[in-house]
């Protein structure tokens, strides 16, 4: 095979585009396999030795050499295939001895890693097939030879294996007479092919549409298994037959075409794009029709008088009016471009590629289509009305864009251009008719098709690019580091001239604009002011040069990098810092993207001038830098986001190599990419060192045009004649204020996304048609959306400030939370995809501020309701709803508030609150949700995340726990843990620790409002009782502990009104103990007491300080020291579950039964009436468990304690 027939193509990893989009055929990385021997067949792989090579078989999968991953496939002579000796006999073959069949396949490629560690000269590897596993030969004569542990990635083209069936085999060729013999290993081996091609679909002009601009773009669909497109265009043709007057099979490799000569106007044209491989050619093929414009309907702009829009000297056919359509052309650099100067009225309005229209701050009103071909419209405050009937807006802008694959096929260079152009300085720009080089002397212009005709241009423009979107030149502008008066463009003035004694010539320039250039580089008076992204003036500054840092012994580079891509270019500007700040600079408006300091230069070629010029790229997400390396033979791509770096296309295998070529332009037009560079390389061989050589060779690109990037249109009314009329967006749209006064805005059948940087208002006379778009809200303003809104995708993600509902706002799909915050009010968002996915997001940074209701569906998922009581990040608190399965209920409406301790509201109130024992004795206050429901639940449960929001610092691991009461209660009495009911984790669980983020509980049957409580400590006493009884006006008070944990005292609290508590007497603790202890108090003051009844609360306080209360308990001594009620005769019949006990009572009276366990739970509780003299009380306890328990009965008067056990 010819080495020049190597086509080395990048692999890359964006999303959406692939090489050609082939097939793979074959795929092995090895990481299925384990370490052995391959000997016969295993695993698919078999080994041969040739004639003289030694018998053993040492090809192996081996993780002593693995390129990626654990495994790679790797040879070394000797007993093992990873071992090292000196035996230097050996010719081996690895191969795959499965065939690969690959009929009806075409334009075969290979990949793989490989890495050669043999001495220089003698070891290397090769690539080898065979039909019949016997018979072997070379895909071509190159030798992968020794490059020590260096890893590269190999692409090569094996189409001359195009629709065959073949063994792939890897040879190790070991030729030295001495030495070692360290492995050589394979590794990611793909094997690819591009089988039957489809038709594609176009998608610009639409069959049949009209008033199409007379220089269209033709955009189609990219094609799996497509190598390049056909394209077919004339006024003949039509039905199945093709046309062929205009265009008659013209090739591209791209998914868009440029109409470079004018299209007959008002004329019908018929089109059809078939997709090709070697092999396949795509059929039944459609051809579409449309019809150009009808110049006599149209008023085109011409600025032939001044910039004025409402002048009809700057118009072909009078000033636009409502009945009139208009085509805004791009300008020759220079001329006036058309300017809004008063409220103004079209028809239909077409922007032609590089058209501009700017407006201040008129209202521009639009009766018709709304057609923009990589135009821009400014905005500024100005509104577009669209108004009349029905009407589209279709609008194409910046678009994908990558260079597909780098060839060194269909080259041609130029003879020394120094005598011209002068020594090599860098530059590099190509438009669609001429390449433009520039050298220390001058600037040179040749034809781009042939490089003939090279011609002095008589300046030097050093900072020059083209816009590969329109084919326009542009030249960086700022401050001239030639002559200082800002008139020269600059990107860098800088030449090769440092002190050899202090390394310090370094020249500083900022750019401040582009200037348009014309043909023959003359500046024009078209200056695009450099933005920020928030519009603002900025600057970029650069530098070139060495600067020797003192005392260190090293020298700085100073570089800066020009990377034009599709209607943007990206420049790294080296500083002081050791790294570059990139930017990323849209051409039309001048914005300005700050990617912020990278560092690449180490390994990137620059010129004499300390400068570099390469590709730029966009692939829907992400920009990209592809460069040659310094010193080799390589280009690479860097993501400017990530700043990922991958092999882009390598030139090793040529025998030249690519010389010092530090500056490469490409031309979507051509499909080539273009060269400079100093001295011979594999394009011209002959060249002596220090000659400058232009030259080209084949590429591809692929360009993706599907409605880019949103068109922008700053303030937009919909003011239709009739509510029913529709204004359809064919493309994205990027708006400041939106009003929909009247008709009906449509998103059109497509995934369409409208974003909003300002308000959104719905009249009543107007609707929103959301199909399956996506609404997303932006910016850093405050933002209200009003009338009826509803969405199917709807997504915030604002860097400040909040989007206010005045309606309620419903979404049918997803909601997606990236940045800012919803503030509903008294309404709500309503979510009414079932689908516990559908909300995605949500953060300290982006929340529902008000109510969020969902669709629930009964089912295991966790349903996210990411909520706050506030707009601020400390706002925020999350709340999961963890279905099991409910049914009855089809929506739930989440909030959340904090509350104050106020009233019953505090939290001495939780004394009866407990955890599986533990009491609780706060409530985290900042915090209470609400999930009210839409039915009443009939089966199944659930649980639910409580989030901590900013109070994690309040709370301990395993100290913490969901509460639940009734809505709308204000006292903490009704706050209960349900925790005989429900369930929490296990101890140091998610939900039991700090870390988690959040408090759990699952079980719930019923809704209300929900917190989270803590539990400072262990109980520290096991209370069996607590009670107080009056004799002959002393009040006596009793308690007993079954256990105590790390107790310091006891205080007896006293109150009169059992609200407010004084202390009455303190009682030391045990400390710790594990035995029934009986302590009492004593209190004789009540025959001074004016108050019938006393209350008593029992305090327990920690060695640590940290406490907990009783339940309250009452006395009263009116009985005068006579006992009012007496226990006889308490009977417990464990065999029947009963209990039976007599009272003797001194009067009639209401007594409160209670039983109460060890722990002071009270699990009964009784009122009963009993009168004079003896009665009897008879009670089931099936409901009680084995166990000791304490009997309690309260007169009010007289509390009367037992002990009692059940079996």
């Amino acid at each position: 095979m010819n080495i020049n027939k190597l086509l080395f193509l990048l692999f890359f990893s964006f999303i959406a585009i692939t090489i050609f989009s082939q097939d793979t055929l074959y795929q092995e990385d090895f990481e299925t396999k384990t370490e052995s021997l391959i000997s016969n067949t295993p695993q698919g792989w078999a080994t041969g030795t040739f004639s003289g090579g030694d018998s053993d078989n040492s090809w192996g999968f081996s993780d002593a050499s693995p390129l990626n991953g654990s495994f790679s496939l790797t040879i070394n002579d000797g007993s093992n295939y990873y071992s090292y000796d000196n035996s230097d006999d050996c010719d081996k073959l690895a191969f795959y001895n499965t065939k690969i069949d690959a009929s009806g396949y075409y334009d075969l490629r290979l990949s793989f890693s490989r890495k050669c560690e043999g001495e220089a000269d003698c070891d290397y590897g090769m690539i080898m097939y065979s039909y019949d596993g016997n018979d072997w030969d070379y895909f071509s004569d190159e030798e992968f030879d020794s490059e020590s542990s260096t890893h590269h990635v190999i692409n090569l083209d094996i189409s001359t294996l195009d629709n065959n069936s073949f063994y792939l085999g890897f040879e190790w060729i070991n030729d030295g007479a001495s030495g070692s013999n360290p492995p050589f290993t394979v590794d990611d081996i793909v094997l690819t092919g591009m089988g039957s091609v489809n038709s594609t679909n176009i998608t610009y002009p639409t069959d049949g549409a009209t008033e199409i601009s007379q220089n269209p773009i033709i955009v189609w669909e990219k094609t799996h298994n497509a190598l390049g497109y056909k394209l077919y265009l004339g006024t003949d043709g039509g039905g199945s037959s093709t046309p062929t007057n205009l265009l008659n099979g013209e090739e591209t490799k791209s998914t868009a075409y440029y109409i470079n000569s004018d299209l007959t106007a008002n004329t019908t044209y018929y089109l059809q794009v078939v997709p090709y491989n070697s092999g396949h050619t795509a059929s039944s093929c459609p051809i579409i029709s449309f019809t150009t414009i009808d110049p006599n309907t149209y008023t085109e702009w011409t600025g032939a008088t001044n910039s004025d829009w409402s002048n009809s000297g700057n118009w072909s056919n009078g000033v636009p009016d409502n009945s009139k359509n208009v085509l805004i052309p791009v300008v020759d650099p220079g001329a006036n471009q058309p300017t809004i100067d008063a409220a103004s009225t079209v028809k239909n309005i077409t922007f032609e590629t590089g058209g501009v229209i700017n407006n201040s701050s008129f209202d521009l009103s639009v009766f018709g289509d709304w057609n923009d071909y990589f135009g821009t419209y400014n905005g500024n405050s100005g509104t577009v009305v669209f108004e009349g009937a029905s009407s589209t807006l279709s609008a194409y802008t910046n678009s994908v864009y990558v260079i597909d694959g780098l060839s060194a096929d269909g080259s041609s260079t130029t003879g020394d251009i120094t005598s011209t152009a002068g020594d090599y300085r860098g530059g590099i720009a190509v438009t669609k008719d001429y390449l433009y080089i520039t050298g220390d002397d001058n600037t040179v212009r040749m034809n781009a098709s042939d490089l003939s005709g090279v011609t002095s241009m008589g300046v030097r423009r050093d900072g020059m690019f083209s816009d590969l979107l329109t084919g326009k030149l542009y030249t960086l502008w700022g401050n001239s580091v030639i002559n200082g008066d800002g008139t020269v463009p600059i990107c860098p003035a800088v030449d090769n001239h440092y002190s050899t004694n202090s390394y310090d010539s370094v020249e500083q320039f900022t750019i401040t604009s582009l200037k348009e250039m014309d043909e023959d580089l003359n500046i024009s008076s078209t200056t695009i002011p450099l933005i920020d992204e928030d519009g603002n003036s900025t600057t970029i500054t650069c530098y070139g040069g060495q600067r020797y840092v003192s005392g260190t012994g090293t020298t700085w580079t100073y570089r800066t990098g020009i990377y034009p891509g599709y209607g943007f270019v990206c420049i790294f500007a080296d500083n002081d810092s050791g790294s570059e700040a990139m930017y990323v600079i849209d051409i039309q408006s001048g914005t300005v993207k700050n990617m912020g300091l990278k560092n690449i230069t180490p390994e990137m070629e620059i010129s004499e001038s300390w400068a570099t010029w390469g590709f730029g790229e966009y692939d829907g997400e992400d920009y990209y830098l592809i460069y040659k390396m310094k010193d080799e033979d390589r280009f690479r791509r860097v993501n400017l986001t990530t700043m990922d770096v991958t092999d882009f296309a390598d030139f090793s295998f040529t025998s030249d190599g690519l010389g010092k070529m530090s500056c490469i332009t490409f031309s979507p037009w051509l499909s080539r990419w273009y060269f400079t560079h100093e001295g011979k390389s594999e394009f011209n061989s002959s060249a002596a060192s220090g000659e400058e050589i232009a030259g080209y060779a084949l590429g591809s690109n692929i360009i993706t045009i599907d409605g880019g990037q949103p068109e922008v249109l700053t303030n937009v009314e919909i003011n239709k004649t009739n509510s029913t009329d529709k204004f359809t967006l064919n493309s994205p749209i990027t708006v400041n204020n939106l009003t929909i006064t009247k008709g009906d805005l449509d998103v059109s059948t497509d995934n369409r996304e409208l974003t909003v940087k300002g308000n959104f208002d719905i009249t009543s006379n107007g609707t929103f048609t959301k199909r399956q778009g996506t609404v997303s809200f932006e910016g850093s303003s405050a933002q209200t959306i009003s009338g009826t809104t509803d969405f199917y995708n709807f997504e915030i993600n604002k860097t400040a400030e909040k989007v206010a509902l005045s309606n309620d706002l419903n979404i049918s799909n997803n909601l997606t939370l990236t940045e800012g915050v919803i503030s509903t009010g008294a309404n709500k968002v309503y979510m009414s995809n079932t689908s516990a996915g559908s909300l995605i997001g949500g953060a300290n940074n982006s929340f529902i501020y008000g109510y969020l209701k969902r669709a629930i569906a009964s089912n295991t998922d966790t349903y996210s309701f990411p909520v706050g009581l506030g707009t601020a990040t400390t706002d925020y608190y999350k709340l999961d709803f963890i279905n099991n399965n409910i049914t009855g209920i089809s929506d739930l409406t989440t909030s959340v508030n904090a509350v104050t301790e106020s009233g019953d509201n505090v939290d001495e109130n939780l004394v009866t609150v407990q955890s599986n024992g533990n009491p609780y004795t706060n409530v985290v206050e900042g915090a209470v949700w609400d999930i009210s429901p839409d039915n009443t639940l009939s089966g199944g449960s659930y649980g639910v995340n409580l989030y901590f929001g900013n109070q994690s610092s309040n709370l301990t691991d395993n100290k913490f726990g969901v509460l639940k009461r009734p809505t709308g209660s204000t006292d903490y009495k009704d706050w209960d843990s349900f925790y005989s009911s429900t369930a929490i984790p296990a101890e140091d669980a998610a939900g039991r620790t700090v870390a988690s983020g959040y408090a759990q509980r699952t079980g719930f049957t019923s809704f209300s409002e929900y917190a989270i409580a803590t539990t400072p400590f262990s109980l520290p006493i096991q209370l069996i009782n607590f009670n107080a009884q009056c004799n002959k006006n002393i009040i006596t008070l009793n308690w007993s502990t079954a256990s105590e944990e790390n107790n310091d005292y006891f205080t007896i609290e006293k109150s009169f009104d059992a609200k407010n508590f004084e202390v009455f007497t303190t009682v030391p603790g045990a400390g710790f103990s594990n035995s029934i202890l009986n302590y009492s108090a004593v209190d004789n003051s009540f025959e001074n007491n004016e108050y019938p009844i006393i209350y008593y609360r029992l305090k327990q306080t920690d060695y640590d300080g940290r406490y907990i209360y009783s339940d309250i308990i009452q006395v009263s001594c009116t009985l005068s020291g006579k006992e009012s009620l007496e226990i006889k005769k308490l009977n417990v019949d464990n065999s029947n579950k009963t209990i039976k006990f007599s009272l003797n009572a001194t009067n009639d009276n209401e007594i409160i039964i209670r039983f109460i366990d060890v722990y002071g739970r009270v699990l009964v509780k009784i009122k009963k009436k009993i009168f004079s003299g003896i009665n009897t009380v008879y009670f089931n306890n099936s409901s009680l468990t084995s166990g000791i328990y304490f009997l309690e009965v309260n007169d009010n008067e007289q509390v009367i304690t037992k002990k009692i056990v059940l079996n």
